[in-house]
């Protein structure tokens, strides 16, 4: 009594194939460090904006908001 349609054995390769890598281990280290900005010049006219499509921060090559007008930006106010 083994199923025989195509889209239950497919799901059923699918959820078995889910459990065996919902293991593995995330390597936080290299995830993180892969999109690390790096700002080495000082240049007023075009800060560095870092953000996750609602807010953004703009930094220049402080690491701070020192040059205007540039600022901290969002899409709820």
């Amino acid at each position: 009594m083994f199923p025989t349609e195509p889209s239950t054995i497919y799901c059923l390769f699918l959820l078995c194939w889910i459990f065996l890598t919902s293991n593995a281990a995330i390597d936080r280290h290299s995830l993180v460090t892969r999109y690390n900005p790096t700002r080495i010049t000082s240049n007023p006219t075009t800060p560095m904006q870092v953000g996750n499509g609602n807010f953004a921060f703009g930094a220049d090559v402080t690491s701070l908001q020192t040059f205007l007008p540039f600022a901290t930006m969002s899409s709820w106010g």
